[in-house]
């Protein structure tokens, strides 16, 4: 059947970016370059006069509900602008997770990158799917309102002052800015999250294969002192494209801290903050009112974005530390000086586990998602304190 393919770990996220022109290319069309900065243009005007519309409610829990929109267009706006940023660097990764240091394993082990590239799928599939029906319930909520010409987030204009095209400009416009961010999202979010999956796939696939390299030795007597001289020629061979595979690995991991750091920065920071607002605002709506679902899709999606990020986060770093077992793990006994020597060194670059961070301030764990949601949920009580 062959080795897999690592590209196809992101191929549905490539599709949903090249849609909204968000995909890098090195060679891209003057149409392109401006079919993207128009999508991302018309996210940023949407967070500005969410925030605007901040500006003219009176009542708290409104002004509430209009932070926690705009904390949300606010991380979107933010996340785009820092991966257009870094597209040179992400061209660059591209390139080189393309490289024969990602090709080099027994077919045998392909099941790891297999089991990823489902994954990533499947998520990508369950992320559209509830972001779409998230999407159509938002945008149809006022035609089920009593009040007159409401649109489906706050806006800072009172249309019953203006006539009726101008109200369904701004209806076209809010729709069309929330279809923008949402399908970027669908794209973005599953893509940081398929690169560490690959990661952590490719930590498994060299585990697997470091414990493999010395199983000459458990068909051979173990009493014959020079057994090593019989295989360590190969062992050595086979523990050098090892050695470089794993350099490879880490490489592969910095760079994905260095393009995505800041961009988990803002989502941990707009997640905490609009968990806590949009908490708050369903605790204090009516059931089965806009404000209620509104929260509760918002809440629900900053979940789902921050326990994708952290959960792979968290799993790099388990399989990054499970290198140094898996040295361990060999029949070493009966190795040479030379392979025991390239064991020691592959176990001493995984002393210290691989680390993504957001920023370089906060580890992406499960640890820190749990520190993320009590936080929020802390300050929503607290708000709920002072409104009460």
């Amino acid at each position: 059947m062959g080795i897999s393919q690592n590209t196809d770990a992101f191929k549905f996220q490539r599709l949903f970016l090249e849609t909204a022109g968000f995909w890098p290319r090195r060679n891209a069309s003057i149409l392109y370059q401006i079919y993207g900065f128009c999508t991302c243009g018309i996210i940023i005007l949407f967070a500005v006069s969410l925030l605007l519309s901040t500006m003219v409610v009176k009542d708290f829990k409104q002004l509430i509900l209009g932070w926690c929109l705009f904390t949300a267009m606010l991380n979107c706006s933010l996340k785009f602008t820092v991966f257009r940023v870094k597209m040179p660097a992400f061209l660059e990764l591209l390139d080189f997770i393309r490289s024969h240091h990602f090709f080099y394993h027994r077919e045998e082990f392909d099941h790891y990158l297999k089991r990823i590239i489902k994954i990533a799928t499947a998520v990508v599939m369950l992320f559209f799917c509830s972001g779409m029906t998230s999407y159509v319930c938002l945008i149809s909520a006022p035609f089920f309102s009593k009040e007159g010409r409401t649109t489906p987030f706050p806006f800072p204009l009172d249309f019953k002052q203006y006539s009726v095209m101008v109200y369904i400009l701004a209806y076209v416009f809010q729709g069309v800015a929330l279809f923008s961010a949402a399908w970027i999202s669908f794209g973005f979010d599953n893509l940081s999250t398929g690169m560490m999956g690959l990661c952590a796939a490719y930590f498994a696939i060299l585990r697997q294969t470091i414990i493999s390299v010395t199983e000459a030795f458990r068909n051979e007597n173990p009493d014959s002192i020079n057994l090593y001289r019989k295989h360590d020629k190969q062992i050595f061979s086979d523990l050098c494209d090892c050695s470089t595979h794993h350099l490879a690995v880490i490489s592969f991991t910095q760079q994905i801290e260095q393009i995505f750091s800041y961009v988990f920065l803002s989502q941990f920071l707009c997640s905490a903050g609009g968990i806590c607002l949009s908490g708050f605002t369903f605790i204090n709506s009516e059931p089965g009112s806009l404000e209620c679902v509104i929260a509760l899709s918002v809440m629900g999606t900053l979940m789902f974005q921050i326990t994708l990020y952290c959960a792979y986060g968290n799993e790099v770093t388990i399989q990054s530390a499970m290198v140094l077992d898996a040295c361990y793990m060999t029949e070493w006994i009966y190795c040479g000086p030379e392979v025991r020597r390239n064991l020691f060194l592959i176990m001493e670059r995984s002393k210290r586990p691989l680390v993504l961070t957001a920023g370089k301030f906060i580890n992406l764990s499960l640890s820190s998602l749990v520190s993320v949601i009590k936080s929020a949920a802390s300050y929503a009580m607290v708000l709920y304190q002072l409104y009460h």
